[in-house]
């Protein structure tokens, strides 16, 4: 018996060290809520909720079609679906991100604009004809300049747009995935419910 006790000590060990996952920062995936359970089953209490986006610390891992024991934002500690975590923030999130960036992209080329347009309106204003010469070299080399950044500016807000044309994409395939494996099973009982008349 004490050999018995031994071997199914070293078993629980072993099991453990290999399904223990590193402690590592993943994003619950775009599901709405994802319950978190008192333990790696489905029928387990549910002690809490995680939303999508949200950032949870991974404490264990049984496996991608398993559990995974989490840490979240409260400190709370439980079990949740492992193949909702994804080590990837959320479309949404993305999405705002770069909007974000594309925002602010935009509002630096309206500032280069008005400082373009400033830069202009100085080299005609110009009284001298030496005064001019040397104003109009500096400010054709800030022109020069502003163009560059205003063209960079303009490829930067373009490839944003095209980032976000993308997420949007990928945000409407991942719904319409969502959907079609919302379905899909329902149509499959459907069948089978009909199909023995």
């Amino acid at each position: 018996m004490p050999m018995m006790i031994r071997f199914a000590a070293v078993a629980a060990l072993s099991l453990s060290v290999v399904f223990a996952a590193a402690a590592e920062d993943l994003f619950v995936s775009d599901v709405i809520n994802l319950s978190i359970r008192e333990r790696p089953a489905n029928d387990a209490g549910v002690i809490g909720q995680v939303s999508s986006g949200e950032s949870v610390e991974v404490l264990e891992s049984l496996g991608p079609q398993s559990f995974t024991r989490i840490r979240d934002a409260n400190g709370r500690e439980g079990w949740v679906t492992s193949r909702y975590l994804t080590p990837e923030p959320a479309a949404r999130v993305q999405l705002e991100k770069a909007e974000a960036a594309l925002a602010q992209s935009n509002r630096a080329l309206s500032a280069l604009q008005v400082e373009f347009d400033a830069a202009q309106a100085r080299l005609v204003d110009a009284a001298s004809a030496l005064e001019l010469a040397d104003e109009n070299e500096q400010l054709k080399s800030v022109i020069t300049e502003l163009q560059d950044s205003e063209q960079r500016l303009r490829e930067k807000g373009k490839a944003d747009r095209e980032r976000r044309a993308l997420m949007l994409t990928g945000a409407g395939l991942v719904g319409g995935g969502v959907v079609l494996g919302l379905l899909l099973p329902a149509l499959g009982r459907r069948k089978q419910r009909y199909g023995g008349l």
